[in-house]
């Protein structure tokens, strides 16, 4: 549950607060923001997808099947080596190929566990802070958040 709150102007220059409860269920956050519960369920998941290859009571207690070597598999199939046919990371294919994997790979975490949503990284951060050096000094890499 969250409150969303909204300043409404009206026409005869009167300012209304509006108030609603919504109801969410996931947000994708950046990496470096998550909770160190919800980092830790992330990579609970994503053993749990890990573990499904090899544990079948796993897609029992799920009702999902396809483990991470599926996605592994899915990626390769589709990444050629041959830059004429990668229908993963040549053009357009990069944004809509990545984007529809990433998202059946979400599902496949919220079947382990529906409070789940993949994190993103924001580049940028380190962008501005680093600029073309020192990369490796990002707190990315800090072996505190992995």
């Amino acid at each position: 549950q969250y409150t969303v709150e909204m300043e409404v102007g009206h026409l005869s220059g009167a300012v209304s607060l509006v108030a609603r409860n919504i109801t969410c269920r996931y947000v994708r956050r950046e990496i470096r923001s998550l909770s160190h519960d919800d980092r830790n369920r992330f990579f609970d998941a994503a053993k749990a997808l890990l573990d499904l290859d090899t544990d079948p009571t796993i897609a029992v207690a799920t009702n999902w099947t396809r483990g991470l070597a599926y996605y592994v598999r899915k990626h390769l199939r589709n990444a050629i080596a041959n830059k004429r046919t990668d229908r993963m990371h040549d053009g357009m294919g990069f944004l809509s190929q990545h984007m529809a994997i990433t998202s059946d790979y979400e599902r496949a975490l919220q079947a382990m566990d529906p409070q789940v949503s993949i994190p993103y990284w924001d580049f940028t951060i380190d962008a501005a802070r680093y600029n073309l050096s020192g990369w490796e000094q990002a707190s990315l890499w800090d072996t505190d958040l992995w």
